[in-house]
Order: C-alpha cells, then sequence, then structure tokens
C-alpha cells in the first residue's frame, strides 16, 4: 500500500430510501468520493458487511479501499422535517482502532476523521505530525437511544483531540444551536469551521470569527453537504496560509451536492473552477 494523498476514516452506511432499499452514504463515502472528484489520490479506511463492501468500489475510481469485515453495516433513516432532520440509528457496524490503519497510510498528507456512530476513538493517535490532520465531529457528539432515535450527547475527550488536529469541522445541527459548545471547541481547535447550511459557514481562526458565503443553489437533499464541505476544505487548505479561500472553495463543492440526491451531486473539479469563476465574474461586474 503506497502512501495516498488524502485518508478518510469512518464508516460508510446505508441511508434507508423512503421508497424501499438504500443508498450509500455517511461521510465517509461523501467525503472519499468528493476528494477523488478533486484529484487527490484517496484511501478509504471502513467497515461494513460484504454486500455493501462490494459496492463501495464503484464509488469512483481511483480510491484504494480497505473495508473491514463487519457483520452489519450502520445503517440510518434519516426524516427530513420543517425542524429539521430526524434520525435513527437501526445498525452499527464495528468500531475502527488505531490498530487497523497500514503503516503507509498514517503518514498521508492529509487525513479526514469522519465518523459517523462512535466507531472512532475518541483521542486521536497513530498519524504522522507532517500530516493536516482534519476532525469531522458529527459521530462524536451523538449517541443512539435504545429506540434508535439519535440524540446529543456529551464528548469526554474532546479537548485532547481538537488539540491534535488542524482543521475541526461541524455543524449547527450537530451542536443542537448550543453556542456555548462551540465556544468551548474553538478555545481548544486551532481553525473550526461551523457550517450553517444555506447560510454558508463560520470560520474561527486565531481570535475572529470570519463569515463564508453560501454558493447559491438549488436545494434537493442536503445529506452529504458538510462532510462534502469538510473534504474540500481540507484538500484546498495550506498550513499556516489564509483559510478563507480554501473555505470559499469548499462552500462552492458543497453547493452542487445538495442540488442531486445523495452522493450524485458530488462535483468534478472542473465543474467547481467553473462555478467559482462565474461567481467570479458575477462579483466584478457588480462593482
Amino acid at each position: 500500500m503506497a502512501k495516498p494523498s488524502f485518508l478518510v476514516v469512518g464508516h460508510v452506511t446505508k441511508d434507508l430510501l423512503a421508497g424501499g432499499g438504500y443508498t450509500l452514504g455517511g461521510g465517509a463515502t461523501f467525503a472519499s468520493l468528493t476528494a477523488a472528484r478533486l484529484r487527490e489520490r484517496v484511501a478509504l479506511l471502513t467497515r461494513a458487511e460484504p454486500a455493501v463492501a462490494a459496492q463501495l468500489p464503484a464509488l469512483a475510481l481511483g480510491i484504494e479501499l480497505l473495508c473491514l469485515p463487519s457483520q452489519q453495516t450502520t445503517t440510518f433513516e434519516n426524516i427530513y422535517t420543517p425542524a429539521g432532520r430526524e434520525q435513527r440509528l437501526l445498525a452499527v457496524a464495528e468500531p475502527i482502532g488505531p490498530e487497523d490503519v497500514p503503516e503507509a497510510w498514517r503518514a498521508a498528507d492529509r487525513v479526514l476523521l469522519a465518523p459517523v456512530a462512535g466507531e472512532l476513538p475518541g483521542h486521536v493517535t497513530g498519524f504522522s505530525p507532517g500530516s493536516l490532520l482534519c476532525l469531522a465531529l458529527q459521530g462524536w457528539l451523538r449517541r443512539r437511544e435504545p429506540d434508535g432515535q439519535v440524540r446529543s450527547a456529551p464528548w469526554l475527550d474532546a479537548e485532547a483531540a481538537l488539540a491534535r488536529a488542524d482543521l475541526v469541522v461541524l455543524s449547527e445541527e450537530d451542536v443542537k444551536g448550543s453556542e456555548d459548545l462551540v465556544t468551548r471547541f474553538v478555545r481548544t481547535a486551532r481553525l473550526l469551521a461551523l457550517t450553517r447550511g444555506a447560510r454558508g459557514a463560520t470560520l474561527f481562526h486565531q481570535g475572529r470569527s470570519i463569515p463564508v458565503a453560501a454558493f447559491p443553489a438549488q436545494e434537493v437533499d442536503p445529506t452529504g453537504a458538510g462532510d462534502v464541505f469538510a473534504a474540500a476544505f481540507l484538500s484546498a487548505y495550506r498550513r499556516e496560509t489564509d483559510p478563507l479561500p480554501a473555505a470559499r472553495f469548499a462552500s462552492c463543492v458543497a453547493s452542487f451536492v445538495v442540488e442531486r440526491q445523495g452522493s450524485a451531486g458530488v462535483p468534478t473539479l472542473a465543474q467547481v473552477r467553473q462555478r467559482l469563476h462565474a461567481a467570479a465574474a458575477v462579483a466584478e461586474g457588480d462593482r
């Protein structure tokens, strides 16, 4: 196994469809596909049952896949209401530990940890100090109730993990509107992006709060937009430089995925460049 430029770790999921059947989802699915479309050399470490593992190579050409065996695949039912998304977690695959990461992958240029159901340890270990490390916090901030409902949960190892990360991405939905929780994370994180759906995002960096505008989009399905943002942000970010251009790039990439169902809307790099160019031309014309 060669060193990838972009490593994604987390459960792929079965997202149940209203009419029956399922589509592949989860932060690992959206993030690895996004990175591949942005021309990264992508490796994906996940865990799923054999029937789902057999579908994963079709995600995109060029993704090096290690799917650990599991009796079941993490399975969600997503219900969108005017008040927001409601989720039921119907099954959970086995965890993924630091010992499961191949040696060559631990030195990946970029590492995105994208848990969805607490499948990764709360502490972050085993990766090269030279790797850019991004944490997508969703899966550390919730728990499964006995009836399957997904609820918020405290993250006891937060400060230790955040101190190790170069980038942190979470959504308003992840914190259920708790500004206190965001403030807690901002105190430790070097760079934190809080995504706000159609209202864009906010960067917290070096004591500053920086708004990032959303790109106009005709929303069809918001599932995965935050994961796409995280992957695009990590792909574009360069340590010790202004993070705002990378966040704008990520906002543009995320605007595509909401326009189609599931991961079908994840764009190519050429499509992203075209939309960025069009937006720059409009901005120039408005001056």
